[in-house]
Formats: structure tokens, C-alpha cells, sequence
């Protein structure tokens, strides 16, 4: 069966690697990923002969003329050891959280993600009260000429957004808990989706997609890495924070 996760990276990665090499089938390494951090635009390969060699470099093709101060080139093989270093950093956290996991029994660890999903849920039951006392407050507001017509459609549009968006949350929760409680939930097959990169000694396309969703250059020397599953990755680390599951982890 295919996750829902599985299903988005699969349908990302389709589309980002559409753009091929020109005359060629092969798809450049960082095409579609790297974004400049001025401008948010995509940034572009760009081929530099010298003395008989050919150097890559990546630029952001907006450029200085349009308004975009970060149009530095940054070269390949520059980029391809630097993400290959913070690569092999992320999937080591990783690895060292998979062994803390696998020493913890299940039923605890599901025990205090429930426990976190359960104040969730009361924190976004907080949050819906408020939205339906604001909402029932609108047309009072209205009819004393604190509002206009026009705020009152546009406050009762906006709180009705934020009242769906957390009545969706809640059910998503709840659903979790009920997969946590029958012991179903698929919230570490992440982990294996990294672990399978493991002892890599360099990158390429296949590692560049499906371990990165995008890679924002802030300047010649910095850059930003958003690795796929951050969601998931947060959420375990909160999950270790927890007071309650270090005082499990310790007895």
C-alpha cells in the first residue's frame, strides 16, 4: 500500500525531474531543488570553460538588474560536498534516534504520543470556543456600527476558515490516537526511508530527491536544507522532550 507521504514525494519528484539537461536525459543534480534565498527564485546551471576544463556553477538567473542582491555563482562540486555533509549529519541523528526508539517499548512511546495528541486536541477545542464566541459576537458588532457590513463578511469568512481548519485538525488527531491505540500507525517508517542512505560516501539525483525538499542559498557560504519528513522528524523530537517519556526511558 502506498502512504499518503509516499504518494506526494513520488508525485514531487515526477514533476521536478521533468527538466532535463539540454540534448541530454540526464536531469542536472541540484534541478528543481535549489532556490535563491534573495529572491526565492529557481536557481540555474550554469557550464564555465577554463583552460581546457568545463567548471559548473549555480546561479539565480533573476539577477542583480531585476532587483535580486543574491546572484552570486555557487560553484558544484562546492555544493555537492557541503550537502553531502549535512546529508550524512541528518541521517546519523537519525540512525541514533532510531536505537533510542528501538530501546523504548512501543506502548510507552504510544502512550505519550497520545498523551501529546490529546493536548492538541484540547488546545484546538480552546481555539474553536474562541472562534465561535467571535463569531457570535459579529453581528452585534454589526448592528452598533463597530463593523460594516463588508468586516462582517470578511471576519465571519476568516473565522469560519480558521473553525474548519481546526475541526479538520482535531479529526486528523483523533484518527491518530485511534491508530496509536490499535498500535497501526506508520509514524517510523520515515526513519527507514533515510536509513536506506546510510553510509553514502556521495550524492546524486536519486539521494538529492528523495531525501531533500528544497535547498535555499542565503549567501556564498550559507545555505538551508529542508529535508523530507521535517514534520515527522520534529514531531519525534518533541515526543523525546517530553517529560513523561524521559521519566519512562529512565526506569
Amino acid at each position: 500500500m502506498t502512504t499518503p507521504h509516499k504518494f506526494d514525494l513520488v508525485q514531487r519528484i515526477m514533476r521536478i525531474d521533468t527538466r532535463t539537461a539540454p540534448s541530454a536525459k540526464a536531469v542536472y543534480l541540484f534541478s528543481g531543488i535549489l532556490i535563491c534565498g534573495c529572491c526565492g527564485n529557481r536557481m540555474t546551471r550554469k557550464t564555465v570553460p577554463y583552460k581546457g576544463q568545463k567548471y559548473f556553477y549555480y546561479f539565480c538567473p533573476t539577477g542583480k538588474k531585476n532587483g535580486c542582491a543574491g546572484s552570486n555563482m555557487i560553484k558544484e562540486s562546492e555544493l555537492s560536498n557541503c550537502v553531502l555533509i549535512n546529508i550524512k549529519a541528518h541521517i546519523d541523528n537519525i540512525v541514533s534516534m532510531k536505537e533510542i526508539i528501538d530501546g523504548i517499548n512501543d506502548e510507552h512511546i504510544n502512550r505519550a504520543l497520545i498523551e501529546r495528541h490529546n493536548r492538541q486536541i484540547n488546545e484546538n477545542e480552546r481555539q474553536l470556543e474562541r472562534y465561535r464566541n467571535l463569531k457570535a459576537g459579529l453581528y452585534e458588532d454589526m448592528t452598533d456600527g463597530i463593523i460594516s457590513k463588508d468586516e462582517h463578511k470578511r471576519y465571519k469568512d476568516r473565522y469560519n476558515e480558521e473553525y474548519s481548519r481546526l475541526e479538520l485538525a482535531i479529526e486528523d488527531l483523533k484518527n491518530e490516537i485511534e491508530d496509536l491505540t490499535y498500535n497501526k500507525s506508520e509514524r517510523l517508517k520515515w526513519i527507514e526511508h533515510f536509513k536506506q542512505f546510510a553510509g553514502m560516501n556521495e550524492i546524486d539525483r536519486t539521494a538529492i530527491v528523495h531525501l531533500i525538499q528544497s535547498i535555499t542559498i542565503l549567501n556564498k557560504t550559507t545555505l538551508e536544507i529542508k529535508f523530507n519528513y521535517a514534520e515527522e522528524y520534529t514531531a519525534t523530537l518533541e515526543m523525546f522532550r517530553s517529560e513523561k517519556l524521559e521519566e519512562r526511558m529512565a526506569v
